[in-house]
């Protein structure tokens, strides 16, 4: 018997067409499945509609079974004790001040004793390396360890399966290959059932043992991962999300008969039996730097001089039309220090020029209506209004999205990459000299990913400079004219994306892992498309 068995089902909200249509498989004990599609695909409906507690209000048709009865009628204590949910957006979930409370509060509700409880709690803050923060007011974390905060409290109430709604958007390469390593031994060493919906699926494809592809809220795919990329292979999004060695395998190998590369080691076995000799590919030159539109000196920022500083002694420089990319680990300060740059924040030390003037001597309101504007990493904290229609003013057709079809509905029942697209559409009317974008990715599919690029281009074509905090290294590698890395408090090593990325371990992309050793200075896709193409021409004309 399967653990969940889903047959034709199909969900739509009131008075709308349906999100879900006749959705159907099923999944056994102990599986890891991957759930994937573009960005407003049904994706995020699809997993509420799997958990009781938070399944949305619509209309239903066809049938959900867990554990052979119908989802509807499993007793409330089961659901909420078997049923784990770990959601898009961490903030939407905790609802404690203290990180310990957090993990004690499911146990806590379902009746466990004190002594039970403390084992439980023990465990998990073992396994997940949570000493450092189990004080901590769930305030004061980063978007990142909020996220692993909830995934240790579903986990402490032994769940038989998890639902993980997009669980590593928020976090950094190492974090997010802990986190998928971490779902992968759940599986294998606990039979716990993970189903997971994500856009990042590079880590994932190798390790799900099925693939679920929704397509506009229809089931296109319900294969192994290797059959699933086989029969979309001209999938927009596979297109874009796949790792870099499956679009090498689609774009050059016509007759198929040999299986895709799946892991990091069979993509680079594959790149070097397609291009035998090795003509290296040419570096671009650095972007020539403009005029100073953000100095920054001798930084310190501290949230409470009970603690150490978050901000230790910083210098930034960042040029006009620009565009900066800051990573880092997460709870390091990168999001602190945006607010920083924005004035909603004040060091205590240092100071911090915009345009050529003290940051402090702004008029707020001259500052954020024509010079600067940021995308938070928490973009609901934008939406002012009861329609997307009223958040637009009526303006519908903005430069990144069509919302006319969504004009009559409230932001928040928009999928959180539509969200995230409406938040940008509406800081990009203010016409800004410098844009501040935290996570300006996240909850979008790679094609989405790519438009951003586009326009974040396109502006710097029209002078403009923008600063992305990201974990996004792909989106990065792309968009980026320099790259920082987040550390310790500053901002000691910037170099541009071909020479930050290749040779790292973990803030490093796709394509340059696997053309490391072997093409030099390559960290993109396009580049790596490039140079095969250049080795593939010359090889053959080596053998005419």
């Amino acid at each position: 018997m399967s653990l969940l068995n889903i047959e034709k089902f199909s969900f739509s909200y009131n008075k709308c067409d349906n999100v879900i249509e006749d959705v159907s498989f099923s999944v056994e004990e102990g599986e890891l499945v991957l759930l994937c599609g573009g960005t407003g695909s049904g994706k995020t409906t699809l997993l509420s509609c799997l958990k009781p507690e938070i399944s949305p209000c619509g209309q239903i048709s066809g049938k959900i079974e867990f554990c052979g009865s119908d989802l509807r009628t499993v007793p409330k204590s089961v659901s909420a004790a078997e049923i784990g949910y770990v959601m898009q957006r961490p903030e939407s979930q905790i609802v404690t001040h203290k990180v310990w409370h957090e993990l004690a509060f499911g146990l806590e509700n379902l009746g466990l004793d004190k002594q039970q409880i403390y084992r439980q709690i023990a465990e998990i803050t073992a396994f997940f390396s949570l000493d450092k923060i189990l004080d901590s007011d769930t305030a004061t974390l980063s978007g990142g360890e909020k996220q692993l905060l909830n995934l240790a409290s579903v986990l402490a109430m032994k769940p038989r399966m998890i639902l993980l709604d997009e669980p590593t958007a928020q976090l950094d390469p190492v974090a997010a290959g802990e986190f998928i390593r971490t779902l992968h031994r759940l599986t294998r060493e606990l039979a716990v059932t993970v189903i997971i919906s994500e856009h990042k699926i590079e880590q994932l494809l190798a390790l799900a043992d099925k693939v679920i592809f929704l397509e506009d809220g229809k089931q296109v795919a319900f294969s192994s991962p290797i059959d699933c990329v086989n029969e979309l292979a001209d999938s927009k999004f596979l297109r874009y999300s796949v790792p870099s060695g499956i679009r090498l395998y689609n774009r050059f190998i016509e007759e198929r008969d040999a299986l895709p590369p799946i892991t990091l080691s069979e993509s680079r076995k594959f790149l070097r039996k397609l291009c035998g000799n090795i003509v290296q590919p040419e570096i671009t030159p650095d972007r020539k730097k403009g005029v100073p539109i953000l100095s920054i000196k001798d930084i310190h920022f501290t949230y409470s001089f009970k603690n150490d500083d978050i901000i230790k002694g910083l210098d930034l420089e960042v040029y006009e039309g620009e565009v900066l990319s800051i990573l880092g680990s997460n709870g390091t300060g990168k999001s602190t220090l945006l607010s920083l740059i924005a004035g909603i924040l004040t060091p205590y030390r240092g100071k911090i020029e915009l345009f050529g003037k003290k940051l402090k001597e702004f008029d707020k309101k001259d500052l954020y209506s024509n010079k600067l504007a940021v995308l938070p990493q928490d973009v609901r904290s934008t939406f002012l209004y009861d329609t997307v229609g009223e958040e637009l003013q009526g303006d519908l057709k903005t430069t990144i999205y069509d919302f006319t079809k969504y004009a009559h509905l409230h932001p928040y029942d928009l999928s959180g990459g539509q969200q995230q697209l409406l938040a940008f559409g509406k800081i990009l009317r203010k016409k800004p000299q410098l844009l501040l974008l935290d996570e300006p990715t996240k909850g979008l599919d790679g094609v989405w990913s790519d438009y951003i690029v586009l326009i974040l281009h396109s502006l710097r074509a029209r002078g403009i400079t923008t600063i992305n905090v990201t974990h996004d290294v792909e989106f990065a590698a792309v968009c980026s004219d320099r790259c920082t890395m987040f550390f310790n408090g500053r901002t000691d090593f910037s170099d541009v994306p071909h020479k930050f990325f290749c040779g790292n371990l973990y803030y490093s992309t796709d394509s340059a892992r696997i053309s490391e050793g072997y093409f030099n200075g390559v960290c993109t896709y396009k580049k790596l498309i490039e140079i095969c193409d250049t080795n593939m021409l010359e090889e053959n004309a080596n053998r005419r």
